[in-house]
């Protein structure tokens, strides 16, 4: 059993949820289901019972999940002991507010167990200006989203389509001028869209804005506005606008890190590294924010 599939089964068990999951282990709801199908494979017993509202352990569940959670944490503790000590000093990690509210506490969880030496800070700002402060050398570490080609040295670690959400049985999408809710200027999310509409010259007005894409979602659900946001934020509430409405194709936004070369910087981007293998995020990837 590999330390990998013995911390997405932990996820699974403390959230309940194969999104929830999914969201904490930075990988997408697809190949966390994958996971698991090859877990209970090679150990020839049904391990999660799947319902409509939550994910239940069965009996052979619970007795892995104790062999699982003493296997992470002998793997963390040997890395610790190899490898965290080693490096020292501080880390300033940038990223946008939705990076670092949903994914950058999961692995700065995870960076403490292995480099209990390193003293981290975190910049939240708009992508754009992450990337700033990371040309600037006032960030080790940059995570960002963007839909051109990124202004500073670094890899790509995976692709979201965007699309245009609004409230599931609403009439925001008929209105003229268009309603918009935006994130922040310098948002990938904010340019794509804004860029779409200009070049199809259709009218919008930007009602609502927000820092993060919950704002944005907010609006939506109260039949405020529409939103550009990733298609896997759709649920019982909120849909994608019908193509009838003829609102302009998004196309997607990549997530790029960055990092400065320093043995703490190297250390975190690690902990990322197969990021660069993943597909497209599952269709519920978001769902849990």
């Amino acid at each position: 059993m590999s330390v990998d599939a013995a911390r997405i089964f932990i996820a699974i068990c403390e959230t309940g949820s194969f999104r929830h999951a999914a969201e904490r282990v930075c990988r997408s709801a697809s190949a966390v289901s994958l996971q698991v199908a090859k877990l209970e494979n090679q150990l020839g017993r049904t391990l999660l019972e799947r319902n409509a509202r939550r994910v239940v352990l069965t009996e052979e569940g619970e007795a892995l999940l104790g062999f699982a959670r003493r296997l992470v944490a002998v793997s963390d503790e040997t890395m610790a002991h190899f490898l965290g000590y080693d490096i020292s000093g501080n880390l300033c990690v940038a990223a946008p507010h939705d990076l670092g509210v949903w994914h950058v506490p999961v692995l700065l969880k995870r960076f403490a167990r292995t480099h209990p030496g390193v003293r981290v800070e975190v910049r939240l700002d708009s992508s754009n200006n992450v990337q700033s402060l990371f040309a600037e050398g006032k960030a080790n570490v940059a995570l960002f989203t963007e839909s051109r080609t990124p202004r500073i040295a670094s890899r790509e670690l995976f692709s979201e389509e965007l699309c245009w959400l609004g409230k599931r049985g609403g009439d925001v999408a008929q209105r003229e001028p268009l309603s918009l809710a935006v994130a922040e200027v310098g948002c990938a999310w904010r340019d794509a869209a804004l860029r779409a509409l200009d070049a199809a010259e259709r009218p919008y007005r930007v009602c609502y804005w927000s820092d993060t894409s919950m704002g944005q979602v907010a609006a939506v659900r109260a039949d405020l506005a529409v939103a550009a946001l990733p298609r896997a934020l759709t649920d019982g509430g909120i849909a994608p606008v019908s193509s009838e409405f003829g609102l302009p194709r998004l196309g997607f936004v990549h997530m790029y890190l960055a990092e400065d070369g320093s043995p703490a910087a190297r250390a975190f981007a690690d902990q990322l590294g197969d990021w660069d293998r993943f597909d497209q995020f599952g269709s519920d990837r978001f769902l849990s924010l």
